[in-house]
């Protein structure tokens, strides 16, 4: 029996919770090396959170690409219809 996806919110929530935990484990760090690592860790989270959220966005260039070559067989369509008059 296949297992369900957990739910975004799930994940969002859980990967905030990494976060400030990390975070948590930055104040108490016994170095800066430590600190460092704890903070990235941290950003690292909120951004996976944050990606989560946020729709994917297509690439304006990749979009505008595939819009020229639907432009360019209507182009096309139309140049051989006409030809046929």
């Amino acid at each position: 029996m296949p297992v369900s996806p957990r739910p975004v919110s799930s994940s969002l929530d859980q990967f905030r919770e990494f976060a400030d935990e990390a975070a948590d484990w930055a104040r108490t760090a016994q170095s800066d090396k430590e600190r460092a690592i704890f903070l990235q860790m941290a950003r690292t989270w909120l951004e996976a959170a944050l990606a989560l959220e946020r729709p994917p966005v297509a690439n304006p260039g990749e979009r505008s690409g595939k819009v020229q070559r639907a432009e360019s067989r209507t182009d096309d369509h139309h140049v051989a219809a006409g030809s046929m008059t």
